[in-house]
Formats: C-alpha cells, structure tokens, sequence
C-alpha cells in the first residue's frame, strides 16, 4: 500500500513510516518492515534497517527474500552488511542478477577496509573456482584488478 503512494503528493513522510515499521516489527513482521525501512532511503531509517540486520543470528524467509536484497543493495548497503549473516546473500544476489557495478561494490569494499571481501567478490565475479580462491589470492587480486 505504500508503494503505491511514492509517486503521489500523498507519500507517508519518514515519521509515519518509521511508525508502521516499529509497529511491524512488534507484530513480529520483520520482513515487511525491513523492506518498507529500507525503500525509504531516509538515513537514519537505513540506520535502524542495519541494526535489524546486526541483531540476525540466523536467515530464514522470514526476515529476507530477493526483494530485500534488492533494495539493500540500491540502498548502497553492501559494505555495511560486511560483517551481517546477511552478506553472503547479498554478494550472491548480486552476482546472480548481474544489476549492480561489481567493481564499483569492490572498490568501495576495499576503502572500507574489507580488502579480503573485494578481492573475493572479484574472484566471484569472474568465475575463478572457490578452490583456489584463497585469502591470498583474493588480498593479491585486490591489488592487481582494482
């Protein structure tokens, strides 16, 4: 229902979406409210979307489906999902949809300091075997591809 109002004059401002996500996320909808956060692209809204996804211990389809993993990665999110149970997913849709600037997610890994992570989506990216994909390999790729 809210999708349908973006593009109106009637969109929900940011206090009312923050209020319907706590209001599902009480209800145990973390899904929805992970999502609606997360389409907002109001900052402290994906403030609170990425200490949902820090507080995850495990995945199941209850709290992520293609369409989060979607608007996290529009959101600009990888780098701050390092570190998430959420991250392997995240790498995997994006190599699998192939929407998203590889290099770029790359580079902005390595600036953040995740040197190992880039050099390991770059392997991904161009179908290097994950047996040879090491560490080494992936901190020596960092530096020859980026």
């Amino acid at each position: 229902m809210c999708r349908t109002l973006y593009p109106t004059k009637h969109k929900l401002d940011t206090q009312c979406i923050s209020y319907i996500s706590s209001m599902l996320l009480n209800g145990s909808f973390n899904l929805a409210a992970l999502k609606l956060m997360a389409e907002s692209r109001d900052e402290r809204l994906l403030k609170l979307t990425l200490d949902q996804i820090r507080g995850l211990s495990s995945l199941s389809t209850e709290v992520y489906d293609p369409e989060l993993l979607t608007l996290l990665l529009n959101a600009d999110l990888l780098v701050s999902c390092v570190d998430t149970v959420l991250y392997p997913a995240l790498v995997s849709h994006m190599l699998t949809q192939g929407s998203w600037d590889v290099d770029r997610a790359a580079r902005d890994l390595h600036a953040a300091g995740h040197a190992s992570q880039a050099g390991s989506l770059l392997l991904a990216q161009r179908g290097t075997h994950p047996a040879t994909a090491t560490f080494n390999t992936a901190l020596a790729v960092v530096r020859t591809w980026l």
